[in-house]
């Protein structure tokens, strides 16, 4: 809990440059800093564990990133065509088959990036690592939600 603590304080400083900046990069890469260095934290990495692990996660984070945007792409199109009233059980199966091949290749990349990983973390390391995967993105969207509540009671 410690720990997240200091992601508050971190998001925060975050939070106050994306909402005056529209970039949505720069925002990419500072939360991806903050991830590492708790990533580190939690893990206790040594520096040379760190210059294996930091490219294996990148790699498969920007792999994730292009099946992310594909599905966002494949939901907006079907919701797209679902508000105008023209889809068929063609498309529904389409969407569904698609849908799943996506997350089969995710679930691959999980798979590969943890085998990856084991051949540099120890197996606590390896637990801490899927508990912290675990934790990080709902303690990301808690902290995100209290801050644009804090933001909207602000413009009031």
């Amino acid at each position: 809990m410690k720990k997240f603590s200091i992601l508050i304080f971190m998001i925060a400083f975050l939070a106050s440059g994306v909402f005056a900046q529209p970039k949505e990069k720069d925002f990419y890469k500072r939360f991806e800093m903050i991830r590492l260095w708790l990533l580190t934290d939690e893990l206790n990495l040594t520096e040379a564990q760190a210059t294996k692990v930091f490219p294996i996660i990148k790699k498969y984070n920007e792999e994730k990133k292009g099946l992310f945007q594909q599905r966002n792409q494949l939901v907006n199109d079907f919701r797209e065509k679902f508000k105008k009233g023209k889809i068929t059980e063609e498309d529904i199966g389409q969407l569904l088959k698609s849908w799943e091949e996506i997350r089969i290749k995710e679930i691959r990349i999980d798979k590969e990036e943890f085998k990856e990983l084991s051949s540099v973390l120890s197996k606590e390391q390896q637990a801490r690592y899927l508990l912290f995967k675990m934790r990080f993105p709902h303690e990301i969207r808690k902290i995100l939600k209290q801050m644009r509540q804090r933001k909207a009671l602000k413009e009031k």
